[in-house]
């Protein structure tokens, strides 16, 4: 869906509507970035209290309807349990009937001793006309079946109240009550109990049309006019019923609306949503989701909690009408995390064209002076910019043109850097074949790196991770790759360096990952999404991207005290992965061997530089050394000779001996 931007954008209804919302979403942005959606976040604040006021209604309205569904079936269960003991009756054998098959006898024996005959005494009795056999049964199986219909109707409606009954509380963080709850609405869904319980009132309608029809053909052999007269009544009833019921299906809006309409048209419009029933949400399989359609995806794809998450948002975005439970909602997918498994279930119930009315909400503009957009809420803005790339990480979705002004407007909030860092990150999504969106985010970095700026841990996560996505996904030429990669990897080493000495390991794993896309070293992302990936395989990335760089520190724009840095680094992490034989692959081992090699021929790796526990580690990982031209052999003896004076370390002068 297209977000449509127009002179009415400035209206004032905008404004206020950007107003209305503030008072909740400040109390989001007490979540810090990123935080949107850990345990106690506001947004799950938000859900428990929006779905314990509409639990309460639905629950309410629901016991209220079978309430009156079960005074009226005791009313009708005992008005019809009098009608059915009477014509019971009639189905047995009666005393009367035998006592005038006697005297039909006995007449017929003194026929002999009368002048008149026993037909004629019996053909002056009057006739009075009574159902015969036949109707008698057909009355009793109507008004039965009637019975039945009504008390199955109060043992399903006293179960249902069972069912609807309240759990009890449960403590733990937001986010846990909130999945606990979610869980039991969607299985109360899958499981049409709500259906079940708007069906129900069908059961008493079927038993009054069954006593009816049971009334009929009673009267059926007695007065034609009062058969007549009641068949009408009944007729035109039903026939009022089937057809609001009709009238409902085809105008949702009609008045004449019965309580299984809804449910009647999702399944005309969705046949088999009735059979498509899961039963364990909580253990990974599949689940349908009705906000407002069916999604159904492999369950081998989703991971559990995070689906039960994606329902509990869609849920708020598609079931409230409390525009400030929907704003949440949103601002909460800005905390996704990049490894989150359900996204694609957030596209496709519509979250991305929401996110973009949302981002467009934080702006006016003014069409009275040259249609110049004002920034109204940056901060949300902000978090709408995070929940559009989360929900569109690796899809073809592209930020609207019309919404570009706008973007660039936040990336110009200087006084906002964490604001215009993250809008800037969006506009280098959007625009992948613009090189003045690429190196909006390198700026940033920049800027970190010269001590200009302070950024959030947060946000040096995003612009890290926003260079990987782009630097896979370029539409640039070869020569501007070239320039941006020269211009990015010395930034990128130097935030290493600063990040070695503080507590950021999230940020380091970040900046790997950054130099080894940058200088070739991964091809896939998929199996890097999470956390625990990034530092599992951390000497994995870090160790080729430095050799790389070092085998050819021109190419990087690398100057000498970077280059020396990443001589100490590779030189420090060779130690602990050279020996380790069952953890790491040889090719690695080989990367290792063949930049010491290099470092150590150039000088960048002696006595000085490095510590001698160091230095004693990588002369033993240099023997026998790899790749060594016959011209630098001289330099690579003259340099053990000079290790060998300046050092008096064993490990060193044993290594060098050796």
């Amino acid at each position: 869906m297209p977000v449509r931007i127009g002179a009415t954008s400035a209206s004032a209804s905008n404004k206020e509507q950007c107003c209305q919302e503030c008072a909740g979403l400040e109390k989001s942005a007490q979540d810090e970035l990123g935080q949107e959606i850990v345990e106690d976040a506001w947004v799950w604040k938000v859900y428990n209290d929006e779905a314990t006021k509409a639990d309460d209604a639905l629950f309410e309205a629901c016991n209220r309807g079978m309430d009156v569904l079960l005074v009226f079936t005791g009313l009708f269960s005992a008005v019809l349990t009098t009608f059915v003991v009477q014509s019971y009756q009639q189905m047995l054998p009666s005393s009367v009937d035998t006592t005038n098959v006697l005297l039909a006898q006995l007449i017929a024996l003194q026929d002999n001793n009368t002048r008149t005959s026993p037909s004629a005494l019996l053909s002056s009795i009057p006739q009075i006309a009574s159902p015969t056999t036949r109707e008698i049964h057909w009355v009793n199986g109507l008004w039965f079946a009637a019975l039945a219909c009504s008390l199955s109707a109060a043992l399903v409606s006293m179960l249902a109240k069972q069912w609807l009954v309240p759990p009890a509380y449960e403590s733990g963080s937001h986010r846990y009550r909130a999945r606990q709850r979610q869980v039991r609405y969607t299985q109360l869904e899958v499981w049409h109990v709500f259906a079940l319980i708007n069906g129900l009132p069908l059961l008493l309608h079927a038993a009054l049309l069954l006593f009816f029809a049971g009334l009929i053909v009673l009267l059926w052999s007695g007065d034609t006019g009062i058969m007549a007269t009641t068949f009408v009544i009944v007729a035109l009833a039903y026939t009022f019923y089937f057809g609001s019921m009709w009238l409902s299906l085809l105008y949702p809006y009609c008045p004449y609306q019965h309580p299984i309409s809804a449910h009647l048209r999702i399944w005309m419009m969705e046949p088999s949503s009735f059979l498509s029933i899961d039963k364990d949400i909580g253990s990974g399989s599949k689940e349908v989701l009705r906000y407002p359609v069916a999604i159904q995806h492999p369950a081998e794809e989703v991971d559990a909690d995070d689906r039960v998450d994606t329902a509990a948002l869609i849920w708020m975005l598609h079931r409230c009408t409390n525009t400030e439970a929907c704003s949440a909602a949103v601002q909460a997918m800005a905390g996704l995390p990049r490894d989150f498994t359900a996204s694609h279930i957030l596209r496709e119930a519509g979250a991305v064209d929401t996110i973009l009315r949302k981002f467009q909400l934080c702006f006016q503009m003014d069409s009275t002076h040259e249609a110049q957009w004002h920034v109204v809420d940056p901060r949300s803005a902000e978090k709408y910019c995070r929940a559009w790339m989360n929900s569109t990480r690796g899809t073809g979705h592209k930020w609207p043109r019309a919404l570009f002004e706008p973007l660039q407007k936040l990336i110009d909030q200087d006084f906002e850097m964490d604001v215009a860092a993250i809008a800037s990150c969006t506009m280098a999504l959007a625009a992948m074949d613009n090189r003045c969106a690429q190196m909006g985010v390198i700026t940033h970095l920049e800027h970190f790196a010269n001590g200009d700026r302070q950024y959030r841990q947060a946000t040096q996560c995003w612009l890290l991770g926003t260079f990987v996505d782009c630097s896979f996904n370029w539409e640039l030429e070869a020569a501007v790759i070239e320039a941006i990669t020269s211009k990015a990897v010395p930034i990128l080493l130097r935030l290493f360096k600063s990040a070695k000495a503080a507590p950021m390991a999230d940020v380091r794993c970040a900046i790997v990952l950054a130099l080894s896309s940058v200088t070739g070293g991964i091809h896939n992302l998929d199996t890097l999404k999470s956390e625990n990936s990034r530092r599992e395989r951390y000497f994995e990335l870090i160790i080729p991207a430095l050799s790389i760089i070092v085998q050819d520190p021109t190419r990087f724009g690398i100057k000498e005290d970077l280059l020396e840095m990443a001589a100490c680094e590779l030189s420090h992490l060779a130690s602990p992965t050279f020996f380790r034989a069952q953890v790491f692959q040889p090719a690695l081992k080989n990367v290792i061997r063949k930049s010491l090699s290099k470092l150590y021929a150039d000088g960048k790796v002696r006595v000085g530089l490095v510590s001698d526990h160091i230095l004693a580690d990588a002369l033993q990982i240099l023997f026998p050394p790899m790749d060594i031209c016959w011209e630098k052999r001289t330099q690579f003896v003259a340099i053990l000779l000079d290790t060998l004076s300046a050092s008096s370390h064993p490990g060193v002068v044993g290594c060098t001996y050796g």
